[in-house]
């Protein structure tokens, strides 16, 4: 049988902690690049990108409360970063689509994003204080740190999944969800399990959450690839159409304006005309 030497053993961990790191640094990035494409994330669960944050920022805490290794809490910090930005364009498309008003420049609502965006951040560093303060306080109690830090974190990382995938079966369609997306997560959380195999002692709940979004990322990848593969291919149609409407509204908009703009020289030759009529 073969057996890997120590040095092998630790190259081959930190290849692999490697590629989990960097797989989990850039994996919502294609998401937030497609909904800059599409100008819409109606098929992206809400619910979802809200728990893949908690859960996230509970687990970036912890690791820096237990003194792990800067560059692992660093790529957490990206992970939640990222996956804020994609909340404010989730808001941020959905007023585009309810707004019939002109009045706002886009200079306006892009600085509205980015005070959104920036509140967002304060407010996960204020949460982020508070939960390490909450974790000095289990000091005496480690059962209680490990309940916060890892089981939590893990329970709702695993959850997270069950609404997107709710989401595209209720609207039979996986456009607008990032299939790259969700290779990269597998490919990452792979790479994460094979690393906690190769080390001395196996952690059972960072090995049990890997396994789980494994499973959860292998639904996605077949229901945006297999089940619902025909509806990724009408995404340049989807957008086209939601582009027609939003020049359709921003016309009909800019014609009542005018419409409003012309009624009172409108009414005034009405007027002179009923006056030319009653003189003769």
């Amino acid at each position: 049988m073969f057996q890997f030497t120590k040095t092998e053993k630790q190259i081959s961990l930190d290849f692999f902690e490697s590629i989990f790191l960097v797989c989990l640094m850039i994996a919502l990035l294609p998401q937030a690049l497609l909904n800059y494409r599409l100008q819409n994330t109606n098929n992206l669960s809400t619910t979802t990108i809200i728990l893949w944050t908690i859960g996230s920022e509970i687990t970036l805490i912890y690791l820096i409360w237990t003194d792990e290794i800067l560059i692992i809490a660093a790529t957490y910090a990206v992970f939640i970063a990222i996956a804020l930005f994609i909340g404010c364009q989730i808001k941020y498309y959905d007023q585009e689509k309810q707004s019939i008003s002109p009045s706002v420049s886009q200079k306006s609502k892009y600085f509205q994003f980015l005070i959104n965006y920036m509140l967002l951040l304060f407010l996960s560093s204020i949460c982020g204080i508070l939960l390490y303060y909450v974790l000095q306080l289990t000091k005496s109690h480690l059962y209680m740190s490990v309940l916060i830090g890892g089981i939590i974190p893990t329970i709702i990382d695993s959850i997270a999944y069950f609404p997107q995938i709710i989401l595209i079966i209720q609207m039979r369609s996986a456009v607008g969800v990032s299939s790259l997306m969700i290779l990269t997560e597998l490919i990452g959380f792979t790479a994460g399990t094979i690393s906690i195999c190769l080390e001395q002692h196996i952690d059972i709940i960072p090995m049990s959450s890997f396994v789980a979004m494994i499973i959860f990322n292998l639904i996605l990848l077949v229901l945006t690839l297999c089940i619902f593969r025909n509806t990724n291919k009408n995404e340049n149609g989807t957008q086209s159409d939601y582009e027609l409407g939003q020049d359709s509204k921003e016309s009909m908009t800019l014609l009542k304006d005018e419409m409003k703009r012309l009624k009172p020289n409108i009414n005034e030759q009405a007027t002179t005309n009923i006056n030319l009529v009653d003189d003769q």
